[in-house]
């Protein structure tokens, strides 16, 4: 009896182990999800649930998205261009809420001591850019205000820690990427040299940010997102409550200059997890018309088709 009772108990251990869930998020230093993973709230409220939460860090969005589509992720948040490449492809990806716009957080930056003073000058000229990512969108749309065509510039796809690198050396004669990176160029931290803002976000992209899932993990776990998206809601009061806690909450995490971290807080908007809306779905449409229109990526995409809706009890 002893033994049939301990092989009970056996299986019953397997069976809650097979039934134990897991939420998979994808974050990047530049995303909000980086706070959420440090302040322990949202892994707080999971848990009493009965569901764990796992991280993974991403240099960018290309490749966050590329780990949900291939399954190793649920969710994560990414800029406004990565969505777009990744249904290009064929990812089977849906947005599932937006985070305010924050155009000040990304822009071109310049060494300190270069002849480069106006976008014109960028003609001909080595730029620096995450190919797929919101810098490669922001910086066709910086182009297109000088009236430089994007054929006109040599574009370098770089990763930011390959860019900050190549940006140092002098190999890339601009480079166009998101903060803490555009932070730390700014601002040379470490051995590098000043750099110098040749144009931010202002008035050419609104720089939101998007969070978006994996089809497989709406069609399963639908019930798991309205408590994620509470969560990332309440995230905002409680990193702009205290700027500079923040900040040097995140200048020791990475490893930054807590100026770097500093800068980089105090013009950073992109917080809250709003269901989309038509102004942000209409933003998102012309960034994937643009893209397609310039030939980087090999089909039109239609938003609205990827904006996910909850399933009516």
């Amino acid at each position: 009896m002893l033994s049939w009772a301990l092989l009970v108990l056996a299986l019953s251990s397997v069976a809650s182990a097979e039934q134990a869930r897991v939420l998979r998020i994808g974050y990047q230093k530049s995303s909000a999800l980086l706070l959420a993973k440090l302040d322990g709230q949202l892994e707080q409220a999971f848990r009493q649930r009965g569901i764990k939460v796992e991280w993974r860090e991403f240099t960018s969005g290309p490749p966050l998205l590329q780990g949900i589509a291939n399954a190793a992720l649920d969710v994560g948040e990414v800029g406004d261009a990565p969505g777009v490449f990744a249904q290009a492809s064929g990812a089977a990806l849906q947005y599932i809420a937006y985070a305010k716009p924050s155009p000040g957080s990304i822009g071109l930056v310049v060494k300190s001591g270069s002849p480069i003073r106006t976008l014109k000058e960028l003609a001909g000229k080595r730029v620096g850019v995450a190919e797929g990512s919101s810098a490669h969108y922001f910086l066709l749309k910086a182009l297109g205000s000088a009236g430089i065509a994007y054929k006109d510039i040599k574009p370098v796809f770089l990763q930011p820690p390959e860019g900050r690198a190549a940006f140092e050396a002098g190999s890339i004669d601009a480079w166009a990427v998101w903060d803490p990176f555009l932070a730390a160029a700014e601002l040379g931290s470490g051995q590098g040299s000043k750099g110098r803002l040749l144009a931010s976000g202002d008035g050419l992209v609104p720089f939101y940010g998007f969070y978006l899932a994996s089809k497989k993990f709406l069609d399963e776990s639908p019930d798991l997102v309205a408590p994620l998206l509470a969560q990332l809601e309440q995230l905002e009061a409680r990193a702009k409550a205290d700027v500079g806690k923040t900040a040097q909450t995140i200048a020791t995490q990475l490893g930054i200059p807590i100026e770097v971290a500093r800068l980089y807080e105090s013009r950073k908007q992109r917080y809250g997890a709003k269901p989309l809306t038509a102004e942000v779905i209409k933003s998102q449409q012309e960034l994937a018309d643009l893209f397609f229109a310039q030939g980087l990526i090999k089909r039109s995409v239609v938003v609205n088709e990827y904006v996910w809706s909850p399933r009516a009890p």
